[in-house]
């Protein structure tokens, strides 16, 4: 499951670098028994701070308990 979930990890930032030269934090969630990227967009521009960025996440992750 690990090698599953950090190989999901290190593609999603690998995109996000090929897109952005730049990547936020993200975080992965279990659904229908397999492991998905979930990420927060705050609205804030191109350069989000990463704190705001990790406080929706964190908001999300909270909210489908």
């Amino acid at each position: 499951m690990f090698d599953g979930v950090f190989g999901l990890g290190l593609d999603a930032a690998l995109d996000m670098l090929g897109k952005r030269k730049e990547f936020y934090p993200f975080g992965f969630e279990a659904r229908a028994g397999e492991a998905v990227v979930v990420g927060s967009d705050p609205g804030l521009g191109d350069h989000p701070e990463s704190q705001a960025v990790l406080e929706l996440l964190y908001e999300g992750a909270r909210s489908r308990k």
